[in-house]
């Protein structure tokens, strides 16, 4: 009997300790929040880019398509504004022959509609994510805020990313901890690099691995203050 009370008391033992040890790494989780504010005043509109490409100019039951239908191909809006683009093409010769007797083509080469992104949008989900790496590399383990909250005295990292017109801007804050760092890059590249800039004025001890981390030429645009 004594020996199965000695038996259940260490399991006791083991068992308490393992829910003090459990709660006690849930009280030390620290958590990541990211924001992203715009204050830039520059809109960047989208560029139109033509490309060649060959289309068929009948139908697969030999019927002749009409200019709507290509034009719908084309990604035109108009066939006003396909016949447009195509006159104002440096190639408008070798286009006039099909516009003029389309009737003669089984297939042709057009100038397709195509848009770019945005070059200077930014991805909230991609910058959440190089948050997200950078603080836990440098600072601590964060984790991401869970969908049922977060109590109020939780360790919290916020991360503020601001858009300028020509610079990015990230803060860093917590209860004990407060960094700045800016970029003129554009896009995550600048997010990254701003993050980064502020891990290594608030960080000294891990300088040379933040630096090591920003590849070689990097390493001298810090020291210089362009980076």
């Amino acid at each position: 009997m004594n020996f199965i009370k000695i038996i259940l008391l260490t399991f006791s033992i083991i068992f308490v300790e393992g829910v003090a040890s459990l709660s006690a790494q849930q009280e030390n989780v620290c958590y990541l929040a990211v924001s992203i504010k715009d204050q830039s005043t520059i809109e960047e509109k989208a560029e139109e880019v033509f490309r060649e490409i060959k289309i068929e100019m009948k139908f697969s039951n030999g019927m002749q398509k009409n200019w709507e239908q290509i034009a719908k191909e084309l990604e035109f809006d108009s066939v006003k504004q396909m016949i447009n683009v195509h006159k104002e093409d440096k190639n408008w010769n070798k286009y006039k022959e099909v516009f003029n007797k389309p009737q003669k083509f089984d297939q042709a080469i057009f100038l397709i509609k195509k848009k770019t992104e945005n070059k200077f949008e930014i991805n909230p989900s991609l910058v959440y994510e190089i948050g997200l790496s950078l603080v836990s590399r440098y600072i601590t383990d964060v984790k991401p805020l869970p969908p049922s909250g977060i109590a109020s005295d939780a360790c919290i990292y916020n991360v503020l990313v601001t858009v300028t017109d020509d610079k990015i801007i990230s803060t860093i804050t917590a209860e004990d901890f407060n960094a700045y760092g800016e970029s003129k890059k554009k896009g995550e590249d600048g997010v990254q690099a701003s993050i980064l800039k502020a891990l290594y004025g608030s960080i000294k001890p891990k300088r040379f691995q933040i630096c090591w981390h920003t590849h070689r030429i990097k390493i001298l645009y810090i020291l210089l203050g362009q980076f």
